[in-house]
């Protein structure tokens, strides 16, 4: 062993360090199932969050009240609430020949 100047007590040679080695690359195979379990989790935390939101929120009432719609309402065409006489189309009249193309089914002739 060799003394310094400086202190008594005998001084060790330095140890030599190993050279540094390459990180081993991960397989494909690794990478492949790595991103699959990923992507599992992922989608099972947002079937979580999707089956929590669904069970704690209270469904809204979407659509306007269609007070003409209920079974208390009056209906038109009961109770003579028909219209006048003289508003009443007239069943028995022909129909004349500039609107028979009208009337006419599509696929005749």
């Amino acid at each position: 062993m060799v003394t310094t100047a400086k202190s008594k007590k005998p001084s060790t040679p330095a140890r030599r360090r190993a050279a540094p080695t390459a990180k081993p690359q991960p397989s494909t195979a690794s990478r492949v199932l790595n991103a699959f379990s990923i992507g599992a989790l992922a989608v099972a935390a947002g079937a979580v969050l999707y089956e929590g939101f669904r069970r704690f929120t209270r469904p809204g009432d979407a659509e306007h009240p269609a007070p003409d719609l209920a079974l208390e309402a009056p209906r038109l065409g009961s109770d003579g609430e028909r219209a006048p006489v003289d508003f009443r189309p007239d069943p028995t009249a022909s129909v004349p020949a500039s609107e028979r193309d009208a009337f006419r089914p599509a696929l005749v002739p």
